[in-house]
């Protein structure tokens, strides 16, 4: 249940729930898994179960079943995750925070629990990440609340963009792991991607989903 302690170490999870699915058609708030079950609340009892706590970042979720949490307005709105996440890491207590971004629906228990790990064991970095095909999941990821002594301020481009948040981990420090499942750090963007992780818009009243 949120609001129960966040293990030794962590101060609890963040969820960012913003990217309103332009390519995928629909808000991704509303992706659903085969039996109905909402992807956000699914990874955020995960979350909840093992981190203790849950917030939400730049909205509430969509659908009902998800764990009850505090929704943090985004204060760096249109500088998508890196603003989201500095405003989540500037709004914790000092520690480790686990962030998920929320169109993961393979990622499990057992795979935040060994980010759990890999982050406790971390000596030498403020940002601890699993890596697939040479690709570091930041938002499948840990970060340490020092980690925002690093924010690239004063660095956006001439659109206004901030540094990517490899960027931001490079200055940061951060470690790389092989994760458990590399499925599961499989994110939606697109209908491909939901078909081939096997989620779908929640049905609309005909029962027919947008996606088929």
């Amino acid at each position: 249940m949120n609001g129960e302690p966040a293990p030794p170490g962590f101060v609890g999870a963040a969820m960012l729930m913003g990217g309103r699915g332009r390519r995928l058609g629909f808000d991704k708030r509303l992706l659903t898994h085969a039996d109905g079950r909402s992807v956000v609340a699914v990874l955020a009892h995960a979350l909840v179960e093992v981190f203790g706590r849950i917030t939400y970042v730049g909205a509430a979720p969509a659908l009902p079943g998800a764990p009850e949490g505090p929704v943090l307005a985004d204060a760096g709105e249109g500088q998508g995750p890196p603003g989201a996440l500095r405003t989540v890491l500037a709004h914790s207590p000092p520690g480790w925070l686990a962030v998920c971004a929320l169109d993961l629906p393979n990622l499990t228990v057992e795979d935040l629990r060994t980010l759990r790990r890999e982050a406790l064991a971390c000596r030498d970095a403020r940002v601890v990440a699993p890596r697939s095909e040479g690709y570091g999941h930041l938002l499948a990821g840990a970060w340490h609340t020092d980690a925002l002594r690093f924010f690239p301020t004063g660095r956006s481009d001439a659109a206004g963009r901030l540094p990517s948040l490899h960027a931001w981990a490079q200055a940061a420090g951060v470690r790389y792991f092989a994760p458990r499942d590399e499925k599961a750090l499989a994110n939606v963007n697109d209908p491909d991607s939901a078909r081939a992780a096997g989620v779908r818009r929640a049905d609309d009243d005909s029962g027919r989903s947008p996606l088929h």
